[in-house]
């Protein structure tokens, strides 16, 4: 049955779409534990019925969501995997626009969904429940998964980044931004 099949899912990591009698599940492994979402039904005709569907995988800079995101790219047909660096930018991201910049992206999305396929976008703010638009809401059915690191693995990460060598004060003051919103989700 379903069970067997998540078992057998841990043992591996590719990432699969798993079909019941009556509902449809997306199931991958992320650092040892399998995440089962719940992204479509069957119906009594025995076709699929997709609802639309964004997964927001945020999580704090260093945290690997770029990792996963490559990791999972192309792996399932149904979902699209995003890296949210991809329109990260000063003159299209900075502290004065941020919610204009996360509906660019629930836009982008929606676009993307309107072809019978889900999204899943990996940014650090976009993980969090209270940068989702109204827009957002209305438009897709909404999943978050959040990444974390300890703040001495993040440290690490961060300072052994090739932008962040020799910095200094302006490289301590990011380290700690992005510990400030690692406890954001924690």
């Amino acid at each position: 049955g379903l069970v067997e099949r998540f078992r057998a899912l841990s043992r591996h990591c590719a990432p699969q779409i798993i079909r019941s009698p009556k509902k449809i599940f997306f199931t991958f492994l992320i650092w040892g534990y399998t995440i089962c979402i719940h992204i479509g039904n069957v119906n009594r005709l025995g076709q699929n019925v997709m609802r639309k569907h964004l997964f927001l995988i945020g999580g704090a800079s260093g945290c690997g969501k770029t990792a996963i995101c490559q990791t999972l790219a192309g792996q399932i047909d149904t979902i699209i995997c995003l890296d949210g660096d991809s329109l990260w930018h000063p003159q299209v991201f900075n502290l004065e626009n941020t919610m204009q910049f996360y509906d660019l992206w629930f836009k982008l999305a929606k676009e993307i969904t309107d072809n019978d396929v889900s999204v899943a976008i990996f940014h650090a703010g976009l993980g969090l429940p209270e940068n989702l638009s109204s827009f957002a809401r209305e438009t897709f059915t909404v999943h978050f998964l959040t990444l974390y690191c300890s703040n001495q693995v993040l440290e690490t990460r961060l300072l052994s980044r090739p932008e962040w060598h020799n910095a200094g004060a302006r490289a301590t003051g990011f380290v700690d931004a992005m510990k400030g919103l690692n406890a954001k989700y924690v």
